[in-house]
């Protein structure tokens, strides 16, 4: 099983209107699928089988020949209008196999933008990612801020990633266990400077997945359960913390093609009455033919 990784933040950055500019320029325009007819998915139904997890752009429920995603996310107010200051940007490129060549992450508040370099050996397994201030990239990738270098066993399944920062020293170390049907069941990350340590192990439902969390900071422990679609979209999440338990649902709209364009999640913790403001994450999708 090739080990596939992408980024579809959650976090909402405090950016002005040029962090627009920088991905909505003319050379990162992104041409939607036409989204006349959008169909809005709610219903629990059974999720993605693994076996058609088998490149990047299936592990982000995307399917056709795409050439590259342009992510948007924002918060909403109850009205539907944007708030904040622009949200998060993220521009991924695919290979004609679907896997991602190349991620650009928009800077904040005068922070230069971040870009992701994919490296591949000759079989398409992810072997290394590098990660770069955007001036840095363009000047002949000569100094990354992070790396990481993966390892697979001999039947090819990734079994740990190493994770260094820019004087080239390891930070930390994640490993991998697996399931009967290839899952992952257990991932255990132990950082070098000073041996905390996260788990994180699942379980698998029929149309649900459990993610547990421990770790050094028990504070920081939690229990989140997802539910999914037919296409294993997320569509609603309960999560355990040590503040109360909390709801978030999602709602989508497909595009002609079955892609999702749009998502809308809100949420409330149990012992509220009312669902909390949303955030939107929206996803302009170039087709190559």
């Amino acid at each position: 099983m090739k080990y596939f990784l992408f980024f579809i933040p959650f976090l909402i950055l405090a950016c002005g209107n040029e962090v627009a500019e920088t991905i909505e320029s003319e050379n990162h325009k992104q041409a939607s699928a036409d989204t006349s007819n959008v169909t809005l998915v709610e219903e629990i139904i059974p999720s993605l089988e693994v076996e058609t997890i088998n490149n990047d752009l299936t592990a982000m429920y995307l399917s056709g020949d795409i050439e590259s995603v342009s992510i948007h996310t924002f918060q909403v107010d109850d009205e539907g209008e944007e708030i904040g200051m622009g949200g998060s940007y993220e521009y991924y490129s695919f290979n004609v196999n679907g896997m991602i060549t190349q991620l650009e992450i928009a800077g904040c508040c005068g922070t230069d933008s971040e870009m992701w370099e994919y490296i591949y050996n000759d079989g398409d397994y992810l072997t290394h990612r590098k990660r770069y201030l955007d001036s840095d990239y363009d000047d002949e990738y000569e100094e990354f801020m992070e790396k990481e270098k993966y390892f697979y066993n001999s039947d090819s399944i990734l079994v740990k990633i190493k994770f260094a920062g820019e004087d080239k020293e390891l930070t930390k170390e994640t490993s991998f266990e697996y399931d009967d049907e290839g899952r992952i069941e257990i991932e255990l990350t132990e950082y070098t400077s000073d041996d905390s340590y996260e788990e994180r192990s699942y379980f698998y439902g029929p149309d649900y997945t459990t993610e547990n969390v421990s770790g050094s900071d028990e504070s920081m422990n939690y229990s989140s359960t997802e539910y999914y679609s037919e296409n294993g979209m997320i569509i609603r999440e309960e999560k355990t913390l040590s503040v109360g338990n909390m709801i978030t649902k999602y709602e989508y709209k497909l595009d002609d093609r079955g892609n999702w364009i749009e998502r809308t999640s809100r949420y409330k913790y149990e012992s509220e009455e009312n669902w909390n403001p949303s955030t939107t994450v929206t996803r302009s999708i170039k087709y190559r033919n």
